[in-house]
């Protein structure tokens, strides 16, 4: 980074340090009121299912392995259907719809373990919690209609925590970016701020500059009128012909 791009701006936060300590401060109180008043929090429950594998070929490790993957990705599409999410919402009697139950709904599966994690998430935590442990308990119960297999087990429900944090919004997160965010535009406002001032100044010193180079100028000029020589008065000069009046004597003679 140039040395005199940063010295400029410390100048400027030195001189405008109101702007620097407002803008910052501005955001950060922006995003904590967003935070706190006006978005809603969203709260999740999370259960974890163990698929129990089936028995395994030593001979043929690899495929059994490979088999019972492919079972625990069917399982996790199992978990995600119309079927599924109609069952829990009778049970709870919900005033949704299924598409809306699982537009909500979470289902993971990992490729190196026998585990479905199971998370829903709402604006009510304690209706998040009862969902995700519904659908778990239902899964396990209707698996067998399903794949007529009982290889399903429940490892942990969802439970109610005092003081549950919500996943989203993240106030602290929030306030955090926005003081960054803060930061950045408090510098190009800074320079946006001096770059306007600089450009009002230009004019400013054209203009001092010629008026004080027209003092100058008539200086120079009254010098080189006083240096210069001084000629004295002409002299009154007579006409070369220039006729005498003329005068009559008695005689009648014309004398010139």
């Amino acid at each position: 980074m140039n040395v005199e791009f940063v010295l400029l701006v410390l100048q400027a936060m030195r001189r405008r340090w109101i702007l620097m300590v407002l803008i910052p401060l501005l955001c950060v109180m922006g995003a904590g009121y967003l935070s706190y008043f006006v978005l809603t929090p969203t709260y999740s429950a999370t259960t974890t299912m163990l698929v129990k594998p089936q028995d395994l070929d030593r001979q043929d490790l690899y495929n059994s392995i490979l088999s019972n993957q492919q079972l625990i990705k069917t399982y996790s599409s199992l978990i995600q259907t119309r079927r599924m999410a109609q069952d829990v919402i009778r049970k709870l009697e919900l005033s949704r719809t299924p598409e809306e139950l699982l537009e909500q709904l979470e289902v993971e599966t990992s490729n190196i373990s026998f585990i479905i994690t199971v998370t829903y998430t709402d604006h009510d935590p304690l209706l998040a919690i009862q969902i995700a442990n519904e659908v778990s308990r239902s899964f396990s119960q209707n698996i067998n209609l399903f794949m007529n297999v009982d290889n399903v087990m429940i490892v942990d429900e969802a439970e109610y925590e005092a003081g549950m944090e919500p996943v989203f919004p993240k106030p602290l997160l929030n306030m955090s970016l926005a003081f960054v965010l803060g930061l950045v535009l408090m510098v190009c406002v800074l320079i946006w701020v001096e770059a306007l001032a600089a450009i009002r100044k230009k004019p400013r010193r054209k203009r001092m500059s010629l008026e004080q180079a027209e003092p100058k100028q008539e200086a120079i000029a009254e010098q080189k009128l006083e240096s210069e020589p001084k000629l004295g008065p002409m002299p009154e000069q007579r006409p070369v012909h220039e006729w005498e009046p003329l005068e009559r004597n008695d005689t009648n003679e014309v004398r010139v």
